[in-house]
């Protein structure tokens, strides 16, 4: 997953902000674990939040403690800081020197460039990259219309299995900008959550995929065997050639890292 990520943010210039995301998921969350303080706790994490994502969320996180930390590492606004919003110090220089080492390892391999983060700021594209590199870890939320919990909001993964969020900046959400989110892995007790998790819109699910049939009669696209998508038929030509040019532009950037592409 992480491989691939970093990967397409070489290609679509967004560098910084996957590293930093990259570093994190290897990672336990930089929020300290406190039982007794567990609101205070969730409340903080909370204030972080941005786009509906919890990647972008710790990616926010990272960059308020780099402008925290300017006067250099372990001074008082510093310290000040991670207090105050119940953040693990260690955690996140740990982060730190794991995104130094990633983006040494790009360096090396040719993919890092001049203009390797032009594109850093833009959100869409950074979820992009994110679709790209968790795929296929996908789900869908809905909200239930039959006569048990009727509204609830319901969270399905492939083949339909049900999954609940857990610990993330979408918990206490009930009306997102899509319905699909991918998430970077699930983990199962007495029910399956699904650990941080990020909305992407409709097409980006499915230009990202590895696998997308087109059923022209039909007027939908469906992605990976398990989700469905209706589209005209122009819309899933143009979609089908996009991808065909993305997959050309990949392993064209394998092939010769240090080119630009056209």
């Amino acid at each position: 997953h992480i491989g691939k990520m970093l990967l397409y943010a070489a290609i679509f210039k967004c560098v910084d902000p996957a590293v930093t995301i990259a570093a994190f998921l290897s990672l336990r969350s930089p929020f300290v674990q406190s039982v007794s303080r567990r609101n205070e706790v969730k409340d903080a994490y909370h204030q972080f939040a941005v786009a509906q994502s919890d990647h972008l969320t710790l990616l926010n996180v990272y960059e308020r403690w780099q402008e925290a930390r300017q006067g250099g590492a372990n001074t008082r606004a510093e310290r000040e800081f991670c207090s105050q919003h119940y953040l693990s110090t260690k955690t996140l220089h740990t982060a730190d020197q794991l995104r130094r080492q990633l983006l040494d390892s790009l360096v090396d391999l040719g993919f890092v460039t001049a203009d390797c983060n032009s594109n850093a700021r833009c959100l869409h594209i950074v979820k992009g990259v994110l679709a790209a590199g968790l795929y296929p870890n996908v789900m869908k939320a809905s909200v239930t219309a039959g006569a048990r919990q009727p509204g609830t909001l319901r969270f399905t993964a492939g083949s339909n299995e049900e999954v609940f969020i857990h610990q993330s900046v979408n918990c206490t959400e009930r009306q997102f900008d899509s319905p699909w989110f991918v998430y970077y892995e699930k983990v199962r007790s007495h029910q399956v959550q699904v650990r941080d998790c990020t909305c992407i819109s409709a097409p980006t699910v499915v230009m990202f995929a590895t696998s997308v049939d087109v059923f022209h009669r039909d007027h939908f696209l469906s992605v990976g065997g398990c989700f469905k998508f209706m589209a005209p038929m122009m819309s899933a030509v143009v979609m089908k050639h996009f991808r065909q040019r993305l997959e050309e532009a990949v392993l064209y950037q394998m092939k010769h890292p240090p080119g630009r592409l056209k």
